[in-house]
């Protein structure tokens, strides 16, 4: 019995270890696949984000950069992750998790599992993944330059990494007629760091067009590097030729230079426009290229013509590698003929690359029709896709967004196929609604590189039934004064109220009765925007005001626009001898401050050091007048002085200065001083003496210095009343005045007036605002 009790306890016991053991196993395998879960989880997000950003940065363009974070599960195996194209794998124990991209990939995963910091980088055609030392403010460069002339850009670049890092810049950039350099081509960069590098563009006589390379921006840091890409392009305006005829050349081709890259075996084209002066024929216009490489790579080179005065016509050229020409940079050029007699020239120079093309084409010249577009048009949109100075492939195709759309469409080439490493391209984009739309278009070659995404924004427009604005009226110069020759500037602007074109602008200013014509800058009315002026003359000092309205091409006047400027009065600058003024000089500050302009002019004034007038930093073509009470002789002051005065500016010489201011500018040989109480008037046709009867005036009521010039030879208004050849008050052409009273506040009523008339035919005389 106690046997049989004791094996019922083994059997239970054994029951009871058999269910433990199947418990445990069950346990650990639900712990196993909730770990299994978690890192699946995990792994899906990393490479779903990775892709996300990737998507985010590379439709805003090249330089955008975004940083993530991601957790990779202990069961990560970095050896079986990869990045391929546009698809990024992670290998998490026996499964691979994938994502894709709508851009081209590369870069590195992190080593080791656990939680990472990376970087997710746009480089235009591409998208980086990885660490991230160098960050590039702009990817692109383009400056519009004249002939002759310096333009100036620069790029900005950062460290954004925790390591120093080493610069250095790579200049890709063939071509004569428009050089560039660099501030600097090697440097270091401190984590945070920030610097610019400026690029400056020198043109010569013949450069015309656009001339395109890259700099390539090489970071190096510890265990790596990388490199970025800026593309360069400067466009060559060359002037236009001046109406009839005026010295500008009978015949002009533009632009003046081909600078093309192309690797052997390959083809592009180019269009030239050959163009007449306003008193030139031309029956026909032949094309020579100078003999050898590369002029005898230059095909379709049939004459063209006849082209009357005044017009232009196009010319394409073509121009082939022959397949088995060595790399290397060939020059020459293509002799452009009228009639054997007008002549011009395009310089040639080709690239023939033998590295390998790693850059997309660009995109250029982007535009629409009809312009302006309405929503009743069908659109066509227009560009150049062009590989020739990116690496020289043919362009294998193009393709184009519209506005928000999700998906690239294809656009055609012009000639039907896409064979060249020129093209040119369309796309019949149809009807559009009224308001603003945007364009990407990217093209790729035939080595698989896409290039940057070009943005092309533009406008349709409804039924044109609203007139033009005026928009951003100014006028110059500016502060205006009452001299001043004075022109109203303004934009005449459809744009934004239907799109046709501006045909004419007018204008009143102030109470002007009937409107007048305002004229377009660039010389003809024929935009949808035009910038526009208006020479007004001189005006009074105060404030004014114009009118403004501009006609479209629909017949429709636009609203009136008001522009209210002032014009202003000089100050007078009153010329203290040292840096104190002496008595002399604050008796007439105190006349001056206490009485007024009896003409209505403006008696303000600056005081101004006599040093600093000698060193020129006070500039006396700012003022109207320049009075003095103190003078000391030098040749230095009368040059200022005669300069001066020769611009029209009015000198006043008063007190002490009355002596030795005639004196030192040549007008007298001595001077001197006297006391006395009354001067003679010896003139009263004129205006400072003309209330006065010729003969003694009582301008002091006690006896009172007085000073002069000797022998001086101006106009006498009046002398010391008891010796003719003491000139108390004296004017020579309008330019010099001078009043010889020491003690301005003691005088009556008469030398009041003598002195207030001074100062006021001085500013009348003044051609100085």
């Amino acid at each position: 019995m106690r046997g049989q009790a004791s094996f019922e306890m083994l059997v239970i016991l054994a029951m009871m270890l058999v269910v433990l053991i199947v418990v445990i196993g069950v346990t650990k395998q639900g712990t196993a696949d909730v770990g299994n879960s978690r890192d699946a989880l995990d792994a899906r997000r990393a490479v779903d984000d990775i892709a996300k950003a990737a998507d985010s940065v590379y439709f805003q363009g090249a330089g955008a950069r975004r940083q993530i974070y991601m957790k990779l599960p202990s069961a990560y195996d970095a050896g079986g992750s990869n990045i391929t194209n546009d698809t990024i794998v992670l290998r998490v124990g026996d499964s691979d998790y994938a994502a894709t991209s709508k851009a081209q990939l590369h870069g590195q995963l992190p080593t080791v599992p656990g939680g990472h910091w990376i970087w997710i980088i746009s480089e235009g055609n591409s998208v980086k993944i990885g660490n991230a030392y160098l960050y590039l403010g702009n990817s692109g460069v383009y400056v519009t330059m004249a002939q002759n002339s310096t333009a100036g850009a620069a790029v900005s670049m950062s460290n954004v990494g925790n390591d120093s890092i080493n610069i250095t810049l790579v200049q890709y950039w063939a071509h004569s007629d428009v050089t560039l350099n660099l501030s600097d081509y090697a440097f270091s960069l401190s984590p945070s760091q920030e610097t610019s590098v400026s690029l400056t563009f020198q043109s010569n006589g013949v450069a015309a067009g656009l001339y395109s390379g890259t700099i390539d921006v090489i970071a190096d840091y510890p265990g790596g590097s990388e490199t970025a890409y800026v593309s360069v392009t400067a466009e060559v305006v060359p002037p236009t030729p001046g109406p009839g005829g005026g010295g500008a050349k009978e015949l002009t081709v533009t632009p003046h230079t081909w600078s093309v890259t192309l690797s052997a075996g390959n083809s592009t084209f180019k269009s030239f426009t050959v163009c007449t002066n306003n008193e030139t024929t031309v029956a026909t216009v032949t094309f020579t290229p100078t003999p050898g490489a590369p002029g005898a790579w230059v095909g379709n080179t049939a004459p063209i013509g006849p082209l009357d005065a005044d017009s232009c016509d196009q010319k394409v050229l073509t121009l082939s590698v022959p397949g088995a020409t060595s790399p290397g940079t060939y020059t020459g050029s293509i002799a452009v003929s009228g009639d054997g007699r007008y002549n011009d020239t395009i310089s040639l120079s080709v690239i023939v690359s033998s590295g390998t093309d790693t850059q997309g084409p660009l995109l250029f010249s982007p535009s629409h029709m009809p312009n302006p577009a309405y929503n009743t048009s069908a659109i066509t949109i227009n560009a150049t896709g062009d590989d020739s100075t990116t690496g020289g492939s043919k362009v294998t195709g193009c393709e184009i967004k519209i506005d928000s759309a999700a998906g690239w469409s294809a656009m055609g080439a012009v000639d039907g196929v896409f064979d060249a490493p020129t093209e040119n391209i369309y796309y019949n984009a149809g009807n559009f609604s009224a308001g603003p739309h945007g364009a990407q278009m990217r093209c790729t070659d035939s080595k698989l590189n896409i290039g940057n995404v070009t943005v092309y924004n533009f406008t349709v427009y409804a039924n044109d039934t609203q007139g033009p604005l005026v928009l951003n009226a100014s006028h110059t110069p500016n502060p205006a004064y009452k001299n001043s020759a004075i022109t109203i500037n303004a934009t005449g602007d459809d744009s934004t109220t239907g799109g046709s074109n501006v045909t004419g602008c007018e204008i009143k200013v102030d109470a002007a009765v009937s409107w007048a014509a305002m004229s377009a800058v660039d010389g003809t009315f024929n935009s949808v925007t035009e910038k526009i002026s208006y020479n007004v003359g001189t005006l009074t000092a105060g404030p004014h005001g114009a009118q403004m309205r501009c006609a479209d091409s629909k017949l429709n006047i636009g609203n009136v626009t008001v522009y209210n400027f002032t014009v202003y009065s000089r100050k007078m600058a009153f010329v203290r001898l040292g840096a104190v003024l002496t008595a002399r000089e604050s008796g007439w500050q105190n006349w001056i401050n206490t009485h007024g302009s009896g003409a209505g002019y403006n008696w303000s004034y600056d005081t101004v050091q006599w040093s600093n007038v000698l060193a020129g930093t006070v500039n006396l073509s700012n003022y109207t007048i320049v009075i003095f009470a103190e003078y000391a002789l030098g040749a230095g002051m009368a040059a200022k002085l005669s300069a001066y005065a020769t611009g029209g500016g009015a000198v006043v010489f008063l007190a002490r200065a009355a002596g030795n201011g005639p004196r030192d500018v040549g007008l007298a040989g001595g001077a001197s001083n006297n006391n006395n109480n009354r001067v003679n008037v010896t003139t009263n046709a004129h205006y400072i003496t003309s209330p006065f009867a010729t003969g003694q005036l009582r301008i002091y009521t006690s006896n009172l210095r007085q000073n002069y010039p000797t022998t001086y030879t101006g106009t006498v208004l009046a002398n010391l009343w008891n010796v003719a050849t003491r000139p108390s008050l004296g004017d020579a052409s309008a330019n010099y005045i001078h009043w010889g009273i020491d003690v301005p506040l003691s005088m009556n009523a008469n030398g009041d007036t003598i002195s207030q008339r001074t100062i006021d035919y001085a500013l009348a005389s003044s051609a100085i605002g």
